[in-house]
This record gives C-alpha cells, structure tokens and sequence, in this order.
C-alpha cells in the first residue's frame, strides 16, 4: 500500500469486497507492527493506490498521557491570532493552524518569545510550552507588519494622485457683465497725472493662456522649483513606491523629456509596457492554457518590473500632457555690416 523511509509498509483489506471507481474508498489495516525511532519519516503511497488518510498507534504501554488544557480563541485573523490557553497537568502544544514558516512568532502575555516554530502533526507551525501554566499567546506573522505598511503607503500614494489631478484641473473662467465696466477697473484707484477714458462697454480682453496652463500657474509653489529639483523628487517617489523598475523608467522618462519627447508618446509608450507584461505574465510563466502557478510567479519577477516601469512611464506623461511646449531659443547670428555707398560722380 506505501513505503515508510523506503521499505514496504504491508496492510490487508477490512472488508470483504474493494471498493470500485465509484466508491468512497476501501479501509486497509496494518498486516504488522510498525517500528519507528524518533525523529522524521517519509511516508509515500505505492502505485495504483490513493490514501486518503493514515492512521499510526502508539502501541506501547505504560505511556501516561496528560490532561489537554482547555482553549479559547479570542482573535483568528489570517497573520495574527490570540489564544487564551487553560492550566494543564503538563507541557502541551499550541498549533497555528498554517504551514510551517519560521517567520511566524509567538509570545506570552509577558512579553516572552517562544522561539520559532516546530512541526506538529506533519504541517502546522506549533510550540511547546513547557510549564503547563495558563497563558494568553499572541501568534503574529512578521512580516506583515511591513505589508501594513506598504498598503498605508499605496493609500498615501493614491491621495496624493487625485490631489495632483484636481490641481490640474482646468476651471473655466467666471463671464463677465456685459454691458459694464469690469470691476476690477471700476475699484482701482486712477493714477495722478493720467486722465482715463472710458467708453460704454469697457471689457478686458480675453486671457490667451489655456485654462490649463493658467490653472498650473496658480501653483506658484510647485513653479517655483528649478527643473532639477522636480526631476530628482520624481526620480526618488518613483523608486521609493515601484522599487528598482521605477528608479529605471523614472529616470529614463526625464532623458526623454530633456531630449524634447512629447508627453503623449511618452504615455503611449507606458501604456504599451503595461501591455506587454501582461502578454509575458500568461506566455512566459503560464502554460498553454493560460495558468500561472504560484511558484513560477515566485522564480520570475519580470512581469512586475515591466508593469511598474510602464506605470510610471504613463503617469509622467500624463501629468506632463498639460504644460506647454518648451521655448526653443533661436540662434543670435551677429548683425551684418551694412554700409552706406558713398555718392560717386557719373
């Protein structure tokens, strides 16, 4: 029926008949004794068969088994839990429930540290306290803790964004009274020696800047920072919130803009990067059928490096869609020397 550390583990049919296809499954019991020292053993089923559960006895007499405490769960989240554990009439084991990891903790009500983690019952994460005391034990997975972190920081990220958006809004400008004079001229004090003229209808003339531009001219803050401070606070909020494939488009999509790309390239390029990750997410860790395994998302990051570098393309285009253009400075070509022809006599 299995092998045990590699040798054959002999069992014989409870029933009469086996089981077919359509059944639950035929209960086998042990042709044997099974002896087994202490420590691990690998248990692995033959071929043909399928165990669905196996059970193994202490057979030994004498063995005093103590009272299990009684247990009280007060909190059962996924990366933290807190049990509250009775006396007992000696050492017992409080299991977490999940696979093995040495990155889960637990302490004790005082603060004290369990150590890491042991195996108990051949999967879960377990410890051993040993006094048989009663106790509350917290269970905690560390790392967590920086997981929180990092989703305050994205919700962070996320506020700051729209902020930017409304800020770059355009507002249509308020109408002004037709027929009047514009307040504003109306309210300003005349000047000594100047006589102002007025007609009947006085309007000032319209605004040539876009409503855009003329939105990003009230941010004086934000214009009042030289190019290189914006282009090194951009570099270091990319790198900080995508990691080490921010820091590389970040950096790249200041080179382009120097260089006189347009902005909306610039987000079309980040758009087709954002494509193409996920095209390398499905072919080149799935298989045919278009399934992506845990472990081979764990051996290949590159779909998240073209993602986050194809987002931080996007999103400096995109914010950059509503400036304008930079001035080009013509070249200053010295005047050229024109002379006067002196009068000649024919």
């Amino acid at each position: 029926m299995a092998k045990v550390d590699g040798k054959p583990l002999l069992m014989r049919p409870s029933a009469d008949r086996l089981a077919g296809r359509s059944g639950s499954g035929t209960a086998w019991e042990g042709c044997d004794q099974l002896p087994l020292a202490a420590g691990d053993h690998r248990i692995e089923p033959s071929d043909g068969f399928t165990l669905d559960s196996l059970n193994l006895a202490d057979q030994r007499s004498g063995t005093a088994v103590g009272t299990p405490p009684t247990v009280r769960i007060e909190q059962d989240d996924s990366s933290a839990k807190r049990i509250r554990v009775t006396r007992a009439t000696g050492p017992y084991a409080v299991l977490a429930g999940t696979s093995i990891d040495p990155r889960w903790r637990a302490t004790l009500e005082d603060g004290t540290d369990l150590g890491a983690p042991v195996l108990v019952d051949g999967f879960s994460a377990g410890w051993i306290v040993p006094d048989g005391k009663p106790h509350t034990i917290e269970l905690r997975f560390t790392p967590q803790r920086w997981s929180n972190v990092a989703l305050g920081v994205s919700a962070g990220v996320v506020l700051v964004a729209i902020a930017l958006t409304l800020m770059v809004w355009p507002r249509r400008p308020k109408p002004r009274p037709e027929g009047g004079d514009d307040p504003a001229d109306r309210d300003a004090a005349p000047t000594p020696g100047v006589v102002t003229v007025r007609t009947g209808s006085h309007r000032a003339p319209p605004d040539p800047r876009p409503a855009v531009q003329r939105t990003r001219h009230s941010c004086q803050s934000w214009r009042a920072w030289p190019r290189p401070a914006k282009e090194v606070a951009l570099v270091a909020l990319a790198t900080f919130a995508v990691g080490a494939a921010g820091f590389v488009a970040s950096l790249l999509a200041v080179l382009l803009l120097r260089r006189g790309v347009r902005p909306a390239r610039l987000l079309l390029a980040g758009a087709v990067v954002v494509g193409l990750s996920m095209v390398v997410y499905l072919l080149g860790l799935g298989d045919a059928l278009g399934e992506v395994s845990a472990e081979a998302v764990a051996h290949s990051l590159w779909p998240h490096y073209l993602a986050g570098g194809g987002l931080v393309l996007a999103l400096v285009g995109a914010l950059r869609l509503g400036s304008p253009p930079r001035p080009r400075t013509a070249p200053v070509h010295p005047p050229a020397d024109v002379s006067t022809p002196r009068s000649a006599d024919a």
